[in-house]
């Protein structure tokens, strides 16, 4: 596996726990929800944020539902 695709799904993986998303559908908004402090995420430079603000669309995020669910769909 090259080394992108390790920093592609690394990236994906990181964001996946993201919270607070839902609003974020263009670019600058989820870059700014990404470095916000309490979207989960954790250590996530400005050049991360747009990097997959670039490459990716937040289309849906369910956060912890009763059963403990939760998911983010990216496009």
């Amino acid at each position: 596996m090259e080394i992108s695709m390790v920093y592609k799904n690394a990236l994906l993986a990181q964001m996946a726990y993201a919270k607070i998303l839902n609003d974020s559908k263009s670019s600058s908004l989820l870059v700014d929800a990404l470095m916000h402090q309490e979207s989960g995420v954790g250590d996530v430079t400005q050049s991360q944020a747009e990097y997959f603000a670039s490459k990716y669309v937040v289309i849906q995020q369910t956060e912890n539902t009763d059963t403990g669910f939760s998911a983010t769909l990216f496009q």
